[in-house]
């Protein structure tokens, strides 16, 4: 875990829903196979419950307690940085990637928070960075021999071929997210279109979900939509751009929005759909918007010099 908690309010609430079902101490200790102590332990804030414990009580209170711990989060350190990490990404700033490491490194280290976290989750965030960091110096392979290697950090047995046949922390999802892009990098489309598939399908968007949660599934769409673009299937690319718009415009998420509309104006000329150049002016609107002139400017040189389109007087 990298976020810290406010456990003694969140071992109240789950002492409240236990005893709202006329549920003992004993009584779920021998309905769960959970020692007593650690569920005295769990109501009296006196440590992280593990999730194997946390699957058992929810199942025994019938509530989801991974979503009710997440609701007790108190430092957003982690969030912040993957928040900042996604936005440099996003826009297009891998410069500014190894600043925004260190900062964080050193934050984290004068922090509680550094207790929370183990050596190998610090090496696959440090694994996180040098393969974005490759990517954008178009150093695929390494990559993605860098993601390998993070992944067998805690799963020696993985391999891309096999994404489907292990469970995933959320930094090894987010691992994943960056592995389907770089896959698709060296056209390996059908495989980088399963893995961002299958990482769908691991989350659950609903009205509680996270904004990581939903952040995975709105690059999870728009890769997909940019690999049926490399494939030329442009009804798919359409379709699957379509659900990444309406997912960030309905989760407030707007940092692939620009890179959506641009998948969906491509798709749309392929296609010979007039609205085309409607959607081209809502991807350079939406980096207007955000006040970046740099990365605005060069859109309208992509859109100009790949489409022969000028948009520079918008």
């Amino acid at each position: 875990m990298f976020e810290s908690y406010d456990l003694k309010q969140f071992g109240e609430k789950i002492k409240n829903l236990r005893t709202s079902l006329g549920f003992s101490q004993a009584m779920v200790s021998k309905e769960t196979g959970i020692n007593i102590d650690t569920i005295h332990n769990i109501e009296n804030g006196y440590s992280i419950p593990r999730y194997d414990t946390l699957v058992q009580l929810s199942l025994c209170y019938k509530t989801d307690l991974h979503k009710i711990l997440a609701s007790y989060q108190r430092c957003n350190l982690l969030f912040d940085f993957y928040k900042k990490l996604d936005y440099l990404i996003n826009y297009g700033k891998f410069e500014e990637i190894k600043n925004l490491h260190e900062c964080f490194l050193s934050e984290l280290s004068k922090s509680n928070d550094l207790r929370l976290i183990t050596v190998v989750e610090l090496e696959q965030i440090n694994c996180l960075i040098l393969a974005v960091s490759s990517r954008y110096k178009k150093e695929i392979n390494s990559a993605l021999e860098t993601i390998r290697y993070a992944f067998n950090l805690t799963i020696p047995e993985f391999t891309y071929e096999r994404y489907a046949d292990f469970r995933y922390s959320s930094l090894e999802i987010r691992l994943l997210v960056v592995a389907a892009a770089c896959l698709g990098d060296i056209r390996k489309c059908s495989l980088s279109i399963s893995i961002s598939e299958f990482i769908i399908s691991l989350i659950d968007i609903d009205l509680f979900s996270d904004k990581s949660e939903d952040s995975y599934v709105i690059k999870s769409l728009a890769n997909i939509s940019y690999n049926y673009h490399r494939l030329d299937n442009h009804e798919k690319a359409l379709e699957y751009a379509k659900k990444g718009i309406d997912l960030s415009l309905e989760k407030g998420l707007l940092d692939m929005l620009h890179f959506l509309f641009l998948r969906l104006a491509v798709a749309q000329l392929r296609l010979g759909i007039s609205e085309y150049m409607d959607s081209f002016k809502k991807c350079l609107y939406v980096l207007k918007i955000g006040g970046d002139q740099a990365h605005y400017d060069h859109m309208v040189e992509i859109i100009r010099s790949r489409y022969s389109l000028n948009f520079t007087e918008l």
